[in-house]
């Protein structure tokens, strides 16, 4: 989620996002294994992202803050369904 975040919030240099959409392809396929191995966590995933959205939030400023990037404000709330977060075609804009 953090670099989602900064892929849509980010008003800094672009340089960076190839390297942000990697990390998003790696982590989507990192989740999909994990419920292909264990598919009780399927039933969690919701309430988890819901937490670490608030993680990410903090750890985006804190990262973008670090190089200058006066990004725009994060919503309060995630704006990505979970179908969204995991979604290997799915790019917010």
């Amino acid at each position: 989620m953090i670099h989602m975040l900064k892929l849509v919030y980010s008003t800094g240099l672009r340089g960076p996002e190839h390297a942000w959409k990697r990390s998003i392809r790696n982590a989507r396929k990192a989740i999909r294994r994990l419920i292909d191995n264990y598919p009780s966590l399927s039933t969690h995933l919701e309430p988890l992202s819901e937490r670490a959205y608030k993680y990410a939030t903090e750890d985006a400023h804190d990262e973008l803050s670090d190089y200058g990037d006066d990004h725009e404000s994060f919503p309060t709330s995630c704006p990505w369904t979970l179908d969204e977060l995991l979604n290997h075609e799915f790019w917010p804009h």
